[in-house]
């Protein structure tokens, strides 16, 4: 994100463990918080719903995890 020479940055320059996240332009995201939730929910996606997995590949504990999952409401 610091080395993003633009103003905004897109969706599609955020990148997690070599894995490359793309959100459809209808339901991008706005805030820090729903990118948040979305990349969580996508996080989950990927692991089939293993949220110890899940955590690891977020670089959180279970507990941070499960803390974000409750206030996003998944």
């Amino acid at each position: 994100m610091i080395l993003n020479e633009g103003k905004v940055i897109e969706s599609a320059e955020l990148l997690v463990s070599g894995i490359q996240h793309t959100i459809k332009k209808e339901t991008q995201p706005q805030t820090l918080d729903e990118m948040e939730k979305v990349f969580i929910q996508q996080s989950l996606q990927q692991n089939q719903g293993n949220v110890s997995n899940t955590a690891r590949a977020l670089g959180l504990t279970r507990t941070a995890l499960y803390r974000r999952m409750k206030r996003h409401g998944l």
